[in-house]
Order: structure tokens, then C-alpha cells, then sequence
């Protein structure tokens, strides 16, 4: 499950509504974390969260995804990171960002299935498909009773993207 950040629902927002208009990014990454992200997080603060050193960099996204007649977004080749030359811990969360520095932008972040411990010599992978993405068909299903935390928080599921699929594959070179 994930959700769009705090930063990319004021810029939908301020667009549908003819605020300011958003312009895509050129270019869309992804990082890893042991740690998850917050909504709120801002390009510093989620960058701290990623591993730092030992080989480790964002991975371009924008240019591996086709559209699925299912209605969802998938990556059509496998989402490859350098293979760590140190520890970069247990991998439970990625986010997408606008760039890949640490004044990026985070647009959206969750969670895989499964963490994965990403020891020096391994490769962290995503395999054909295994990364989708879909806006679900209903937004808001609570009642009318509901509180703004409960309806808050599903909005922010519902309007989030899912990963589905397997967890991601660590392959190891020896």
C-alpha cells in the first residue's frame, strides 16, 4: 500500500482546481529505506531515511513503465539497483521522487510486501511487473459518522497506488 505525499497532494490539488498548473517531472526515481516515509516528508528528510554509501543510488523509473489495460502502470523491465558494496540493511520501503538528490521531491511512498536484507555483494531487484501502480476506483467509502483521522487516512489509502505482485528479488553474485 502507499500513499501520494502531503507535497504531491497540494500540487493535484492546486492543479485540478486551476491553482497552479503541475507540470510532470522529466524524470521519476526510486529509493529504498529501512525506515518508512512520512507524508510530510521533504527531499532532506527522506533522503535521510535511505541508505547512505556502500553503492547505493536512486534508480530512473520514468522510462521502464507501459500501461496496462487492466488500468495500472507496471514496470516492462526490472528495476535494477548497483550491487552494495556494504550493508544497506533491511529493505521494507520505497518512495518515488522527482530527481536524485536529496532536495528531490518525494511524490509517493509505501512499503513491499516483505523486507529484504541487502548485505554487501547483493543486488536489490524488481523484477517485469512486480512494481504496479492504479488508482483504486472509489475514493471516499466511510460513513457519515466517520472521523477526519479515519476519513483522512482513507483517503490517503484510497488515493494512494498499491504494489502488487512479489516481493522484491535480491540476487546474489558469488
Amino acid at each position: 500500500m502507499a500513499i501520494l505525499t502531503d507535497y504531491m497532494e497540494k500540487k493535484l490539488l492546486d492543479h485540478i482546481f486551476g491553482q497552479a498548473a503541475f507540470t510532470r517531472p522529466n524524470e521519476l526515481y526510486l529509493g529504498l529505506s529501512t525506515t518508512a516515509f512520512a507524508d510530510a516528508d521533504n527531499g532532506s528528510t527522506a533522503a535521510a531515511k535511505e541508505p547512505s554509501g556502500n553503492a547505493y543510488a536512486r534508480v530512473r523509473i520514468d522510462n521502464i513503465s507501459e500501461y496496462n489495460t487492466a488500468g495500472f502502470i507496471q514496470n516492462s523491465s526490472s528495476i535494477d539497483f548497483a550491487e552494495a558494496t556494504g550493508s544497506w540493511g533491511s529493505i521494507g520501503y520505497w518512495g518515488v521522487f522527482d530527481g536524485s538528490g536529496s532536495s528531490a521531491n518525494m511524490l509517493m511512498h509505501g512499503s513491499f510486501s516483505s523486507a529484504t536484507t541487502v548485505a554487501s555483494g547483493d543486488q536489490f531487484r524488481i523484477a517485469i511487473a512486480d512494481f504496479r501502480m492504479l488508482f483504486p476506483s472509489a475514493i471516499y467509502t466511510a460513513n457519515s459518522n466517520a472521523t477526519y483521522s479515519e476519513w483522512r487516512k482513507q483517503i490517503g489509502y484510497r488515493l494512494g497506488f498499491d504494489i502488487l505482485g512479489a516481493s522484491p528479488d535480491v540476487d546474489e553474485e558469488f
